[in-house]
């Protein structure tokens, strides 16, 4: 932690950085500081602030505010409407919720592109995981 710190010092807008000392707050079960780390590192600049999105995301998610994941998620894909990253992440947070809940929510990115693939991608997202 030390040095994740002395990172960040030398380095404020370091994505890498905040990253690293966001996973080892979380590990010491620290959320809502590795929720802070990430919003600050979401805020620069660095190319991967979506990783850095994302990872905000499923610390909402493990700390019970998934709605607040969800709606992070749908920001990030309609900020990066060409990765399917954040449709699937998508389909899992939606998928701990009750099965089928919110399934129209899995469909709507395939509003923001025409791409048949991405359709067909997502449609399995709706599948039944388990037979009953």
């Amino acid at each position: 932690m030390i040095m994740s710190r002395f990172a960040l010092d030398v380095k404020p807008d370091s994505g890498p950085a905040h990253l690293l000392a966001a996973e080892l707050q979380t590990a010491a079960k620290h959320q809502e500081a590795a929720l802070r780390l990430l919003e600050e590192a979401a805020r620069t600049s660095d190319p991967m602030a979506p990783i850095i999105r994302m990872r905000h995301a499923a610390t909402l998610h493990q700390i019970g505010r998934t709605d607040e994941a969800i709606r992070e998620v749908e920001r990030i894909g309609r900020d990066y409407p060409d990765s399917t990253l954040p449709d699937l992440e998508l389909g899992d947070l939606v998928a701990t919720q009750t099965p089928f809940l919110g399934s129209d929510r899995l469909l709507r990115p395939c509003d923001r592109t025409s791409t048949p693939a991405r359709a067909k991608r997502l449609g399995h997202l709706l599948q039944p995981r388990h037979r009953l």
